[in-house]
């Protein structure tokens, strides 16, 4: 029998749920329906953004509450289907949508896998800088300084955040019941 009638194909129910639509587009759908029609969809478009333009924070707010709401329910739905779905179905769903170029939704619940040594030092010390200087992005500022003081380190000063790292990837491991991939175990190791 060949592998491919051997699989069984995704249906909708295997997809996860779709994301709400955002508030502007919230918008252009009611103002689609309750508008007489343009000529064209552009003629259409353009009469929408107008509306949208003209209309006060307080009546965009509608549409960003509404879309909060829509969100709060999208989490929902997304968890019940993580929850529900089994792991070889996930990878199926994940190699289509990324076939597809479309995102691929995260479990809320995985725990993320951590960053490197640097980024250990990054949270931890971004809190000793102040503020930036005025006109300048604070986070550019901030990366420019830690940058130039993580390599004014030496190794032995490197080594705690070295350790910090090696701890909280065995914590990831360990949370998801997961083994270590052969080159990274090495790594830690090596380390």
């Amino acid at each position: 029998m060949p592998f491919m009638q051997t699989v069984k194909r995704l249906t909708k129910e295997d997809m996860p749920p779709e994301q709400p639509f955002k508030p502007y587009i919230l918008f252009y759908i009611e103002h689609y329906r309750t508008e007489p029609k343009a000529s064209t969809f552009a003629a259409m478009a353009i009469v929408a953004a107008k509306a949208w333009k003209a209309m006060d924070d307080a009546g965009r707010q509608v549409y960003h509450d509404r879309y909060a709401e829509l969100r709060v329910d999208y989490s929902k739905r997304l968890q019940e289907y993580f929850d529900k779905t089994d792991r070889e179905t996930l990878k199926r769903v994940k190699l289509k949508l990324k076939a597809s170029h479309r995102s691929v939704p995260r479990d809320a619940k995985r725990p993320l896998l951590p960053g490197s040594p640097w980024t250990v030092f990054l949270q931890e010390q971004t809190k000793t800088i102040g503020p930036a200087p005025p006109g300048v992005r604070g986070v550019l500022h901030n990366t420019k300084i830690l940058a130039e003081r993580w390599r004014a380190l030496t190794p032995e000063e490197r080594a705690p955040y070295h350790e910090r790292y090696k701890q909280l990837l065995e914590e990831y491991y360990s949370k998801t019941n997961r083994s270590p991939p052969i080159r990274a175990a090495t790594r830690i190791a090596s380390e």
